[in-house]
């Protein structure tokens, strides 16, 4: 398993590749629904400095407000591909190196992300309090007005992972090998069957 620092410079995303291991300490925010609406569709400007905070979490963690003080219970990790039609423009926009989901990310985001060099990193079976627990500091909330889960949380992380390369800035992704087998399997299994001119291929 690798070990990265944040913020991640491009020389740190050039040497991932699809199906890597890796962990991150330092400054990662958090952004959902809401994050986008304030950043594109309000033209809010983005309340951290682009230079010291690149890596994003697509996360709505669980948290509690105790006696002034905010606890993390829970980091939740939300799908990337049901915010691909902000995605190119916000990993333009703020310089973004790595985000941080699940499943994989639309056709638009990995061209932007082979283009202007970030990489997508997707969760193992971790379950969510464990993530919880790699927070060390909360060292920043805005946009509150969102709601405690929506708001712009930015945690300092120690070993946030283990997470897995799903694309990484060479256009390549995890899922197009998986693909690749299964369309194998299948025509192997036509042939078995006798079935003549026909090829399935994964799109």
């Amino acid at each position: 398993m690798r070990h990265l620092n944040a913020p991640l410079c491009l020389e740190d995303v050039e040497a991932l590749h699809a199906g890597d291991i890796v962990e991150i300490s330092g400054d990662i925010f958090t952004s959902r629904s809401g994050f986008y609406r304030k950043l594109i569709a309000e033209g809010q400007p983005f309340p951290l400095d682009p230079l010291e905070n690149n890596v994003m979490l697509h996360s709505g963690p669980i948290i509690k407000k105790e006696n002034g003080w905010y606890k993390v219970n829970a980091i939740s990790i939300t799908t990337s591909v049901r915010f691909n039609k902000w995605e190119p423009s916000v990993i333009e926009r703020l310089g973004l190196r790595a985000i941080i989901a699940k499943g994989r990310v639309g056709r638009e985001t990995k061209e932007a992300m082979r283009r202007l060099g970030c990489v997508h990193l997707c969760r193992t079976g971790t379950f969510a309090g464990a993530f919880a627990l790699k927070v060390k500091e909360i060292k920043s909330v805005d946009w509150l007005d969102l709601g405690l889960p929506e708001a712009l949380w930015n945690f300092r992380f120690e070993s946030f992972g283990p997470l897995v390369v799903e694309t990484d800035v060479y256009g390549v992704s995890c899922y197009d090998e998986v693909g690749h087998q299964i369309s194998l399997k299948i025509n192997e299994a036509y042939r078995k069957l006798g079935i003549e001119g026909f090829e399935f291929a994964e799109k």
